[in-house]
C-alpha cells in the first residue's frame, strides 16, 4: 500500500509538501497548548472556563488557518477513517434534553473533537511532535513549580493552590512527569549521561508537587505509562539496552512508590480506598446496563440522584471514568465511537513506531503522553475535561498516516511503503 501523498500528489499540482521548521514547531506547540489550557485556571476564577475557552478558542482558529490554507491544505484528505466516530457522540445531546452541565459537555466533545482532527492535520512531522510535547512539559514543569513555590490549601484530601482545583495542576504535572520520565530512560539506554541527568533533575520538580497535592490518579498514571512505553520500545529494537530499560522503568516505580510511601505514610496517595469513586462507577455501570440508549450528556447526576460533592455540591457529578461515562450517558453508540477513536488512535501510532524510518523519540513520546491521558482519564475527568486525551488521539493519528516523521516530508512523486 503507498500513502496518499504519493497517489494525490500530481492531481493535486503540489510538488512537495512543507518540510516543518519553526512553523511545524509552532503549529504543534499551539496544539500542546490547547490540549492542557483546560487545566489552567486562573486565581479567583472558580472553574477558569470563562478565561480559557475564549482563549483556547482563539488559539485553535488560529491554527485552523495555519493547517487548511495554503500548500498544507491536502493534508486534511489523509485524515484517517476511523475519527469519523466521533459521530457516535452525537445521540447522546439528542436522547434528553440537556442540562446545563450537559450542554457544556457537548460543547466540549464538540471542541476535543475539533481539535483531535486539527492534531491529526498537523502533528505530521517530528518538529511538530516536539513543538506539542514541549508545549505539554513547559506547562507541566511550571504547574509543578507553581504547586510547590505557592501557599497551599486543603481541598477534598488534596494540596491545592489557593483558590484553584487540585485537579488541573496535577495533571498537567503529571503529564511532565511522564514526558521526562521516558526521556531519562532512552538518555541512559543510549548512554547519554548529561541529558539523562537533566531529565532525571528535572522529573523530580513535578513528582515533588504530585506528592504534595496528594493526588493519586496523575501520579500513577505518569509511572505507568513510562513502564509500558519503555517495554514497548524495547520490545521492537529501539531501545538496545533492553536490562538497562527495564531496570530503569522498574526501578521507577519501586522508588517512587517507597517514596511516596515514607513521604506520606498512610495519606491517600498509597490508599485505594474511595468509597465515593467506587460508587459513582457501580452507579455509572447500573445506568448504562438499564439505558441502552444512554440518559443524555450531563445527566448522570439527574438519573443517579445530585448525591454530595464538596466542590460542586453533586450538580456535575459523573462516574470519573470516560468508558463508564460514555456507556451511561452516551449509551451503546457513544461507547462503541469511544472504543474506536482509542483503539484507531493506539493502532495508528505503533503501526509508525513499527517503521524504522518513523521510530523517532518524539514518537514514542506522543504514544507516552496518549497512555498517561487514557489511564489518567480511567479516574479523573469526564469525557469534556480530558482534552489531553482527544490532541493525542489526533497527534498519533497525524504521525501515523504520514509516511515520516523525520520532520521533512517525500517527495509527491516518491511513493512511501506503508
Amino acid at each position: 500500500m503507498y500513502s496518499s501523498v504519493a497517489r494525490d500528489g500530481r492531481r493535486l499540482g503540489v510538488a512537495r509538501a512543507p518540510a516543518g521548521g519553526i512553523g511545524a514547531v509552532l503549529a504543534g506547540a499551539i496544539i500542546g497548548f490547547a490540549a492542557v489550557a483546560n487545566l489552567i485556571n486562573m486565581p479567583g476564577s472558580g472553574s477558569g472556563s470563562s478565561f480559557v475557552i475564549p482563549l483556547s478558542v482563539a488559539l485553535i482558529g488560529t491554527l485552523a488557518g495555519i493547517a487548511f490554507l495554503g500548500p498544507t491544505a491536502p493534508r486534511i484528505m489523509e485524515v484517517p477513517p476511523w475519527l469519523l466516530a466521533f459521530a457516535g457522540f452525537i445521540p447522546g445531546a439528542l436522547v434528553a434534553p440537556l442540562t446545563a452541565y450537559g450542554q457544556e459537555k457537548a460543547i466540549g466533545v464538540l471542541f476535543g473533537a475539533l481539535l483531535c482532527l486539527l492534531a491529526a492535520v498537523v502533528v505530521r512531522t517530528r518538529r511538530a511532535a516536539i513543538g506539542f510535547i514541549g508545549a505539554a512539559v513547559f506547562i507541566g514543569f511550571t504547574a509543578s513549580v507553581l504547586l510547590l513555590a505557592s501557599d497551599v490549601s486543603t481541598s477534598g484530601g488534596r494540596a491545592t493552590l489557593e483558590g484553584l482545583n487540585p485537579l488541573g495542576p496535577a495533571r498537567l504535572a503529571g503529564a511532565a512527569l511522564a514526558l521526562l520520565g521516558f526521556s531519562a530512560i532512552v538518555s541512559l539506554d543510549r548512554v547519554r549521561l548529561g541529558m539523562a541527568a537533566v531529565s532525571l533533575a528535572a522529573l523530580t520538580v513535578p513528582l515533588s508537587a504530585l506528592v504534595g497535592a496528594q493526588t493519586r490518579g496523575p501520579l500513577w498514571a505518569a509511572l505507568i505509562s513510562v513502564l509500558i512505553t519503555s517495554l514497548l520500545a524495547a520490545s521492537n529494537g529501539t531501545l538496545k539496552g533492553r536490562r538497562v530499560v527495564l531496570a530503569s522503568a522498574v526501578g521507577t516505580i519501586l522508588v517512587t512508590f517507597a517514596a511516596t510511601t515514607f513521604l506520606a505514610s498512610g495519606s491517600r496517595l498509597v490508599s485505594l480506598q474511595s468509597d465515593a469513586r467506587w460508587a459513582l462507577l457501580r452507579d455509572g455501570l447500573s445506568v448504562a446496563t438499564e439505558h441502552p440508549l444512554g440518559v443524555g450528556w450531563g445527566n448522570f447526576a439527574v438519573t443517579v440522584g445530585p448525591g454530595s460533592d464538596s466542590h460542586t455540591g453533586g450538580r456535575f457529578r459523573y462516574p470519573h471514568n470516560v468508558i463508564v461515562e460514555a456507556a451511561s450517558e452516551g449509551g451503546l453508540l457513544g461507547l462503541i465511537a469511544l472504543a474506536t477513536l482509542i483503539v484507531g488512535a493506539f493502532l495508528c501510532i505503533y503501526r509508525s513506531l513499527g517503521d524504522p524510518e518513523r521510530r523517532t523519540v518524539p514518537a514514542w513520546l506522543i504514544l507516552t503522553v496518549l497512555i498517561y491521558a487514557l489511564l489518567n482519564s480511567f479516574v479523573s475527568s469526564d469525557l469534556s475535561g480530558n482534552r489531553l486525551l482527544w490532541a493525542a488521539m489526533g497527534a498519533s493519528a497525524g504521525l501515523g498516516v504520514q509516511g515520516r516523521v523525520s520532520g521533512t516530508w517525500p517527495p509527491m512523486s516518491h511513493r512511501v511503503s506503508m
